[in-house]
């Protein structure tokens, strides 16, 4: 049986208990809507918000306000955990793992931005976020998560936006982009 903790009742349990769930980490992977649009992402930000509250700071409240352009949460709404812009290749070898973002309901967004700093891929989710290790992960994803250190993980889905380049990318593969390290600013 693995032992879940809310929040509210982590504190409480821990002091009874001695030994009580962990802080997560939450393994944030994303899924690209294709090769194209990785090789035109030069860098990703993933964002993780508190999706607990109800009303204009509901989660599909921050996922819809997160969608518009420019991205912005409802106002009062700050992210809990942030990775910072960090190079696409880097996230192609399994994800970022990010680490205080307490247990409960969260929110986690992703925007992807070309080479230029435009916004052209993004993707938003909500998921429930336990202390201990999730034991609803298939094999592969229990494998993932134990690769990358974290207690959780997520798939995030991201979309073309709008402002997505037309052309092709300076690069035309992945090993090109990530292993040569060829340009794929277009």
């Amino acid at each position: 049986m693995v032992r879940r903790c809310w929040p509210g009742i982590a504190g409480l349990l821990g002091l009874v208990v001695g030994a009580g769930c962990q802080e997560p980490t939450v393994g944030v992977r994303l899924v690209f809507p294709s090769e194209l649009a990785f090789l035109h992402a030069a860098v990703a930000r993933v964002d993780v918000y508190d999706g607990s509250d109800l009303g204009d700071r509901s989660p599909d409240a921050i996922c819809r306000a997160l969608s518009q352009s420019p991205a912005a949460p409802p106002p009062g709404v700050q992210p809990l955990a942030t990775s910072g812009n960090t190079d696409a290749c880097s996230l192609d070898d399994g994800g970022v793992v990010l680490a205080g973002v307490g247990v409960g309901r969260r929110v986690i967004f992703v925007e992807g931005q070309d080479f230029g700093g435009q916004a052209i891929l993004r993707g938003c989710t909500v998921v429930d976020i336990f202390g201990d290790a999730e034991d609803s992960f298939d094999t592969a994803g229990a494998a993932a998560a134990k690769d990358l250190g974290a207690t959780a993980l997520v798939d995030v889905t991201l979309a073309i936006l709008p402002e997505f380049p037309a052309g092709p990318a300076g690069c035309t593969s992945v090993a090109e982009k990530c292993e040569e390290n060829v340009s794929c600013k277009p």
